[in-house]
């Protein structure tokens, strides 16, 4: 055991190292579906009607739309290295 300590109590032992190791997987999943969703809202915006004409006008692309394919994708890169 690495970092961390186990606790024996009326015969059940617990391993904290495994316990953090479990919550570090709970957030991993937690961060991918935020992730996906976060970056599926973002690509929402972006592909909107008025999105379109904004881009066709001035070709300005929205800020949330960026912040939401960007933020999506960090999400699920972090995730993605909390489940490994």
């Amino acid at each position: 055991m690495k970092y961390g300590f186990k606790l024996s109590y009326a015969g059940t032992e617990i391993d904290f190292q495994e316990v953090g190791e479990m919550k570090s997987k709970y957030l991993g999943i937690v961060l991918l579906v935020i992730g996906v969703a976060l970056a599926w809202w973002g690509y929402n915006i972006y592909d909107s009607t008025s999105s379109q004409i904004t881009r066709a006008v001035n070709g300005d692309t929205p800020i949330e739309a960026w912040a939401g394919m960007v933020g999506g994708a960090i999400c699920v890169l972090i995730g993605l290295l909390k489940l490994k």
